[in-house]
């Protein structure tokens, strides 16, 4: 007990002895450490906030620019580039046979669509009728409709897009299409251009069969 007692008293107390304007300048530097500290906080959330603030703008023109690519697949935008011109007139003089022509019928027209996909069509339009995937060409009362107007009558011109204007020129002059044409008293005629312009699909589009998609936690 008194060893331990003894060691206690042995025991020194340790004093500041800074003066007054010691203690103000270690004040001092301990504040403008704390204030460059803050200052770089503030920078560093400056940074992370722009970091944020450019992902949110990367996201957004991304996503504009698939709303853009996703349109001009689908056929919502003009369209511009090499391609064929398909011209449809009749096969032989009406002053001959004194048969007049309308114009082509839909089922006519509509194979003529297969073919030229089948032969990598990228755009096609009909009388500045832009063709797309739910484009209906149908028969009213005896006259073709195309996206639910009119056709003009013949000559009757379908232009068209291709990854490879020659290759599609080519298949077309030996094509089953021609030989349909015919039989209907119709000639079928291509040219390969270089510059071909397709005007954007200017009707109502309808989705149907479609339904929203549910994350995960929805589905649970």
């Amino acid at each position: 007990m008194l060893a331990i007692q003894f060691q206690t008293n042995q025991e020194t107390v340790v004093r500041d002895t800074r003066d007054m304007w010691e203690l103000r300048a270690d004040l001092k530097a301990e504040q403008e450490l704390q204030s460059k500290i803050s200052n770089e906080i503030l920078n560093v959330d400056e940074v992370l906030q722009k970091y944020d603030q450019n992902q949110v703008w990367s996201q957004e023109a991304a996503l504009k620019e698939q709303k853009e690519s996703l349109k001009e697949k689908i056929g919502l935008t003009e369209k511009t580039g090499e391609g064929v011109i398909l011209t449809i007139e009749p096969l032989f003089s009406e002053s001959i046979y004194g048969q007049s022509y309308e114009t082509p019928s839909p089922q006519l027209l509509t194979r003529l669509i297969n073919e030229l996909n089948m032969y990598q069509a990228e755009a096609i339009a009909i009388a500045d009728q832009r063709i797309i995937s739910t484009t209906p060409i149908r028969d009213v009362n005896g006259k073709t409709y195309v996206n639910v107007k009119p056709i003009p009558p013949l000559p009757l011109t379908i232009k068209v897009i291709a990854k490879n204007a020659e290759k599609l020129h080519n298949h077309l002059e030996v094509s089953q299409a021609k030989d349909d044409f015919a039989i209907e008293n119709l000639s079928l005629s291509s040219v390969i251009s270089s510059d071909i312009v397709l005007p954007a699909y200017d009707g109502t589009l309808r989705i149907q069969y479609m339904e929203p998609v549910k994350n995960e936690k929805e589905k649970s």
